[in-house]
């Protein structure tokens, strides 16, 4: 559960559900605290890409399609 922000009180995967550019962006912000980025990387698979080339699309599904366009999108994020 995150305890700030627009999504407190509510779990990381169903902000992945709802929000997944908020998910986005919190990985990429390093005042996050590790424990929330790992839950994030836990869940990760579950991101359906909310904009681009992909949208539509889960990071596992776009993992095989256009991988180096995973890369790209994680390069400064803290999800692997």
């Amino acid at each position: 559960m995150l305890k700030f922000g627009k999504h407190k009180n509510q779990s990381i995967p169903s902000i992945i559900k709802s929000d997944p550019k908020y998910i986005l962006w919190l990985a990429q912000q390093d005042w996050v605290d590790n424990g929330i980025v790992e839950e994030i990387q836990t869940f990760a698979n579950r991101i359906i890409m909310p904009f681009g080339k992909h949208e539509g699309m889960t990071i596992n599904q776009l993992r095989n399609v256009d991988p180096e366009y995973v890369d790209w999108l994680f390069s400064n994020s803290r999800i692997n």
